[in-house]
């Protein structure tokens, strides 16, 4: 028995040990497999590093990467490299040579882009491109219209080494297609101190209808060549378009740039001694010239305007910087026209302005749908197409019957017609005709067109983009105008307004296409550039300076006159009262009873609240300020003019301050609301402020140039009077008889 228990004690032993070595392997086991685990996850994150360049770099510049060694470029390796090469030259060397991007040399830039060559007239790599873009392309994305406008060149001749001979023009002759269904465009044609013709035009036409486009209209400006082109081809006030290249059974629609027919508009209105005469409504005729905006902008010229985008540049601009088409649109404004009407008593002028509006939204278009029926894509709806028609028939009756100031023509006379005129009454022709032509044409696909596409903005575009390529010079000469024509077509440079990956033709993001008219938007955040240059000391040093200064006391208007004349007739109120509707309705979401919109409002609330302007100008969504909100904004404006004064404070923590001013007075409302109105409060003074600054500075510098001229006129006529005595005595003695 007791051999048996020590072998059972034996035994116990034995398992005992085997346990343990069993919990030694098993713990290395883990450790072992944790490890593994470990170095798994490691090499997957190393294979996703390893694999993230190939999103950014292509193979061949991984591959050049790898092994250092040179490579064979491929097209669309060098097509990139030029497009950054093109925007900056330090630039590119800084991403080959400091950031060891590998990118292909010069040399083999120069070398790609001298065998991409580009002749005269139509431009066959264009051609090459457009062939399998419109392989791709639907029905409606096909229908295309063309335009065509001269860009200005440096006259210099130049030597093109690519193609080894001596260029020179003063004109760049540029078409450009594009689509009118779809945002694409594509330049297409393009010669040297060329005007159009039609065998040019025809040329054109065919080339593009044997790639499958449906090309159904084309647009130009008003200029003495291509108006001559289209007299020639039998163009007039009743037929507005010509008979098409490729299919006799089509039409080709003419029209004219509508952006560049407001700025005349606008020209002959404001320009000194102009005006044009236009039928009143009631038997007699106005002279609409500037002096109606005038008026307005001397009422409305205190801190809160009821018109703050009529500023006196969009009366006054010449030269160069009138041809900025948003001076022409803020000039002829359903606001404008409403303070004309309310503000001016002139129901007349108002209703002019409000036509010009109305129709210049008609022929813009780029949105399908919008609250204003004018501005929605033409034909869609009943009521959109209603309104729109009204809108073109009121315009075309007022350019047939307006006339320059000074002249006369018998009524009904198309010999006195302006050039302006004259296009609108083609354009607002052509686009019913194009309209009915596409509807037929296309039954059940068509719905609207967006006339936005019928007007040179992609060609405006297009010449914005050949200046600023190539570093800073803007004025190309011929050569240079033609290399860079070249790299817009092979590169998809950044330059480009968008540039769609699946095809060469530049596409665009939507229908807000990019302008050169178009005004400049300001950020809607602060920085301390805000106040940059508005506090400005001038030393008077020299009597130079004191006699300059003293014209510009006697020139400058007198503090505070507009501020006055703005309270007298209470359109301080009124301003202030669209400050507090513009705050209620940024904030309805975080407080709903701060106001409500104009449409919903009721009448109790529009007797408590200065409401007449926002009355007017609404088409039922502006915001009505709640009383007691009203109330709120009229109090936190007296904490403000008397924390600003007449200029602006320069502390530290402005908005801190001011968003504390109207905390502490009314402890329950938001932060956030408090915060937004001393936001927007500011930014009005500074806006104001800047403004009175450029008109010190205009009013100095035109002060400069009066004594200037005056000291100069002075030396010049100062002759001495002793010669001039000597002179007469040797005259008289000379024919006196002895």
């Amino acid at each position: 028995m007791s051999a048996d228990r020590q072998q059972i004690q034996k035994l116990k032993k034995e398992l005992r040990r085997l346990q343990a070595r069993h919990r030694a392997h098993r713990m290395k086991w883990r450790r072992e497999t944790a490890h593994l685990r470990r170095e798994v996850s490691k090499l997957r994150r190393m294979l996703s590093l390893a694999s993230a360049p190939q999103q950014v770099l292509s193979n061949q510049q991984l591959q050049r990467l790898a092994t250092g060694r040179r490579i064979r470029w491929k097209a669309e390796d060098v097509a990139k490299a030029v497009g950054l090469r093109s925007i900056s030259r330090k630039a590119y060397f800084y991403a080959q040579h400091v950031l060891k991007i590998p990118l292909p040399s010069n040399s083999t830039l120069a070398r790609w882009t001298r065998s991409f060559q580009i002749g005269f007239g139509v431009i066959d790599a264009a051609v090459w491109v457009l062939r399998p873009a419109v392989e791709a392309m639907t029905g409606l994305e096909r229908i295309a219209c063309i335009c065509f406008d001269e860009m200005a060149l440096d006259s210099m001749p130049s030597y093109d080494q690519s193609a080894d001979r001596i260029l020179a023009g003063s004109k760049l002759q540029l078409m450009v297609v594009r689509g009118l269904c779809s945002p694409w465009k594509q330049p297409i044609f393009h010669e040297l101190d060329a005007p159009m013709t039609m065998a040019k035009l025809s040329a054109v036409v065919r080339t593009l209808e044997e790639l499958g486009l449906d090309i159904r209209a084309v647009t130009s400006d008003m200029g003495p060549t291509n108006e001559s082109l289209w007299r020639d081809a039998g163009v007039d006030r009743e037929r507005t378009w010509i008979s098409h290249p490729a299919d006799p059974t089509k039409k080709l629609w003419v029209f004219a740039d509508v952006p560049h027919l407001v700025k005349l508009i606008r020209h002959h209105v404001v320009k000194e001694g102009g005006g044009l005469l236009i039928p009143d409504g009631s038997g007699g005729e106005i002279c609409l010239d500037a002096s109606p905006f005038q008026q307005l902008r001397a009422v409305d010229g205190a801190e809160k305007k009821i018109c703050p985008r009529l500023t006196d540049l969009c009366i006054e601009a010449r030269g160069q910087t009138a041809q900025r088409v948003y001076l022409a649109t803020r000039l002829f404004s359903n606001t404008v026209a409403t303070a004309m009407e309310v503000v001016l008593q002139k129901d007349a002028v108002a209703r002019v302005i409000r036509i010009i509006d109305r129709w210049f939204d008609v022929l813009n278009s780029r949105c399908v749908s919008d609250p204003k029926l004018e501005r929605c894509g033409f034909g869609m709806s009943d009521a959109a197409r209603a309104a729109q028609d009204a809108a073109l028939s009121d315009m075309d009756h007022l350019a047939s019957s307006a006339r320059k100031a000074g002249t006369r023509r018998r009524p009904g006379s198309t010999s006195a017609l302006l050039p302006f005129q004259r296009g609108i009454l083609r354009s607002s022709a052509s686009l019913r005709g194009l309209y009915a032509d596409l509807t037929s044409a296309y039954p059940d696909q068509l719905r609207y067109i967006l006339t936005a596409r019928l007007n040179q903005d992609c060609l405006e575009n297009t010449f914005s983009q050949l200046r600023s390529m190539c570093g800073p010079n803007t004025h190309p000469d011929a050569v240079e105008v033609r290399q860079r024509l070249r790299i817009l077509l092979m590169a998809p440079s950044a330059l480009r307004a968008v540039s769609c990956p699946e095809r060469a033709v530049e596409v665009e993001a939507g229908p807000d296409f990019l302008s050169t008219g178009a005004a400049v938007t300001h950020s809607d955040t602060v920085s301390g550039s805000a106040l940059d240059g508005l506090d400005v000391l001038f030393v008077d040093q020299t009597a130079e300076q004191t006699e300059v200064d003293h014209a510009y006391a006697a020139v400058r208007e007198t503090p505070g006159s507009a501020d006055n004349r703005a309270d007298e007739l209470g359109l301080d109120r009124h301003g202030l009262a669209f400050v507090a509707g513009y705050v209620a309705r940024k904030m309805h979401h975080i407080d709903p009873t701060l106001g409500c919109p104009s449409a919903e409002a009721s009448e109790e609330q529009l007797n408590s609240v200065p409401s007449s302007w926002l009355s007017a100008l609404s088409r039922g969504g502006l915001f009505m300020p709640r009383p007691w909100w009203m109330a709120v904004v009229c109090e936190f404006d007296d904490d403000f003019q008397r924390i600003m004064g007449s200029s602006f404070c320069d502390q530290p923590g402005l908005l801190r301050r001011l968003s504390q001013v109207i905390s502490q007075r009314h402890p329950g409302l938001d932060q956030r609301i408090a915060r937004r109105l001393a936001r927007v409060r500011m930014f009005m003074r500074v806006g104001e402020l800047r403004q009175q600054l450029k008109r010190q500075q205009d009013d100095r510098r035109a002060s400069r140039q009066v004594c200037t001229t005056k000291r100069s006129l002075a030396r010049t006529s100062a002759v001495p009077v002793g010669k001039i005595i000597c002179s007469a005595f040797v005259e008289i003695s000379k024919t006196s008889p002895r």
